[in-house]
């Protein structure tokens, strides 16, 4: 039971940052690659609170979803999850985001012209993900969990999950994670929420985890 527990965790790391950061290719993992390593830093800038999202161009959004955003980044920040948002050359073709548990980083891609998704929707998202690794005994570790169980997300995030990431074998396997991040991006607050549980101390005392969470909880010691 660990050993799939523990490969399901690791498949929501979709694009590993290769080794090849010096002789980087733009829109490739190279490229991702190199930002991560933090050997590409131009055009990457940190983020700070809300208005730092808007370093590339003013954001359409209304009151309510900056004040959601900037408490996002301050709960990110004082769990020590770095948030950056850089340019498109940096990010694999269609990729908007990616959340990295080994160094408890975000980045965001600042090109959203041809996608539907916000910038606050991605942000959402891989705080989720960040839940997800809370969940999974701490964000110091590498390992995420699963929150919802299939039937707490409604169906239309589950068919968009299977949809994005069900035409490979290997994306297929990411799919429980990515399902709930789907469903937390469109869900305002829910993120902002469940991260403030997650500083407040162990998330598994505050959500109920999912049978299989708990098994593992319980075997790793803490449960």
């Amino acid at each position: 039971m660990k050993k799939l527990f523990l490969s399901l965790l690791s498949a929501a790391a979709l694009f590993p940052a290769p080794a090849l950061s010096l002789n980087w290719v733009p829109y490739t993992p190279s490229a991702l690659g190199c930002m991560k390593l933090g050997e590409c830093t131009e055009g990457v800038y940190p983020v700070l609170q809300a208005s730092d999202l808007e370093t590339f161009g003013e954001l359409i959004w209304t009151d309510d979803e900056q004040v959601e955003a900037d408490g996002i980044i301050q709960v990110l920040g004082a769990l020590n999850v770095d948030v950056y948002i850089a340019e498109a050359k940096y990010f694999p073709r269609g990729m908007l985001a990616v959340y990295y548990t080994d160094i408890n980083a975000i980045y965001l891609n600042s090109d959203r012209r041809a996608v539907p998704t916000t910038i606050l929707q991605s942000l959402r998202h891989e705080g989720w993900h960040t839940v997800q690794d809370c969940m999974a005994g701490g964000i110091d570790n590498t390992f995420m969990a699963v929150i919802f169980d299939d039937d707490e997300i409604p169906e239309k995030y589950r068919h968009l999950a299977n949809i994005r990431y069900g035409r490979s074998p290997w994306t297929a396997k990411a799919i429980p994670w990515e399902q709930g991040a789907i469903y937390a991006g469109a869900t305002a607050s829910l993120t902002l929420d469940t991260l403030q549980a997650c500083a407040n101390g162990p998330l598994w005392e505050t959500i109920e985890p999912t049978p299989m969470t708990m098994e593992w909880l319980v075997k790793e010691g803490y449960l």
